[in-house]
């Protein structure tokens, strides 16, 4: 398949600098209409270049390589890892790549990504600019690292989530289901649900990042254990992120003696059009029970204790 070089070096160079404007500590978004209407109409004519010059090739699992590693292995920027339906027991490290897919072939009889002991289901730290990666159509279970990021732990890149099952999994520290830093994250039609950390976020850990989560259900998560009674955030710790949370279900997360059952949040994301369902803390009138957030737009949103 014919490839432009010179048309990708753009696309990458546009893809960093957008990055870079997004996740500024001093101006997470472009201030000026001027500036936004610039970076849109950059971002349309990068994006009609990618589609028309940078398609890559399509790499199947076990068909052309026998493992996902393989074939996450043998990828080139804009490849797609396309997995058949099955149990693959992996711990995966995404490669130094700035554009790749991981999809599974079956919508709904997803491909199943489950670790050896004490390891966790996908990795990826770059080592400088990061990556645009796009996961789909993948349940990412049964994952129990020591550290942060019990199923999934990535840092500074552009993630695409749609379709996911991130589930039975855990940590010794934050995010005992997935655990993101510095990121632009975009989570969709997917489920994050009985995954426990020891720190906050038992369902998920997110730390300065821009967060966009849509028609995607967060249940029965939880914390605390060690020298941690219970910790905050039993489905959702977000920590200094923008951005919004939107037509989600967060239910079935209850303690004792804790910050926000449902979601803690430090920064200003917006939660519209979701419902908190039996999302309790015990013990003391002090401490928020569903949400604990800061300034936010909360907007047609449904609390339910007991339906």
């Amino acid at each position: 398949m014919l490839r432009s070089n010179l048309s990708c070096i753009w696309m990458f160079l546009w893809r960093k600098l957008s990055f870079f404007i997004q996740l500024s500590p001093d101006n997470m978004y472009l201030q000026s209409k001027q500036g936004a209407k610039v970076e849109l109409s950059l971002f349309i004519v990068f994006t009609l270049i990618e589609i028309t010059f940078c398609h890559g090739a399509v790499i199947r699992v076990p068909g052309d390589q026998p493992t996902i590693q393989a074939g996450l292995n043998s990828a080139v920027q804009g490849d797609t890892i396309l997995v058949a339906a099955g149990v693959y027991e992996e711990y995966l490290t995404w490669p130094q790549l700035e554009l790749l897919t991981l999809q599974g072939e079956n919508p709904v009889d997803r491909a199943i990504v489950n670790p050896p002991s004490e390891h966790r289901c996908l990795t990826y730290t770059p080592d400088a600019t990061g990556s645009e990666m796009f996961i789909k159509n993948i349940r990412f279970s049964d994952s129990h690292p020591y550290d942060s990021g019990g199923a999934l732990s990535i840092a500074r890149s552009n993630v695409h989530i749609d379709n996911c099952l991130i589930s039975e999994s855990g940590c010794t520290r934050g995010g005992g289901g997935v655990y993101f830093k510095q990121c632009i994250v975009e989570i969709a039609n997917s489920t994050i649900s009985d995954c426990h950390s020891v720190e906050e976020g038992g369902g998920g850990f997110f730390d300065s990042c821009v967060l966009n989560l849509s028609d995607t259900i967060i249940e029965r998560n939880d914390t605390g254990g060690g020298s941690y009674f219970t910790s905050n955030g039993l489905g959702l710790y977000l920590s200094n992120c923008s951005g919004k949370i939107e037509h989600c279900i967060i239910r079935d997360h209850s303690d004792w003696y804790f910050e926000g059952a449902g979601i803690y949040s430090t920064g200003g994301v917006d939660i519209i059009g979701c419902v908190f369902q039996r999302n309790e803390q015990w013990g003391s009138d002090y401490f928020s029970g569903a949400l604990h957030t800061g300034t936010c737009l909360i907007k047609d949103s449904t609390q339910v204790s007991h339906p």
